[in-house]
């Protein structure tokens, strides 16, 4: 049997689920590059570069991570409307 959630439990969820990867690939790319220009494994151009691409992936991360949130969302959450309501969905 599965198990309805808060509409409040469902978004921290969300959060975490898809904060935290856009996050970590937004600046632990660019901090990955810096680190390996420093280590001369990269020209140091590499950096300014790191950031276009880090910015690329967070969005196509949060592109796939917030649908991913919203199937998991509208099947598990008690009050649809609510939701609806409050991820501005």
């Amino acid at each position: 049997m599965r198990e309805e959630i808060s509409v409040n439990k469902a978004i921290n969820r969300g959060h975490l689920i898809v904060n935290i990867p856009v996050f970590v690939s937004m600046f632990g790319i660019p901090a990955l590059a810096l680190y390996l220009a420093q280590d001369n494994s990269i020209p140091k151009w590499g950096v300014a570069v790191s950031f276009i691409i880090g910015f690329i992936v967070a969005w196509l991360v949060w592109s796939f991570m917030i649908t991913k949130w919203r199937i998991w969302a509208f099947d598990n959450v008690r009050n649809v409307h609510e939701l609806k309501k409050m991820s501005n969905c």
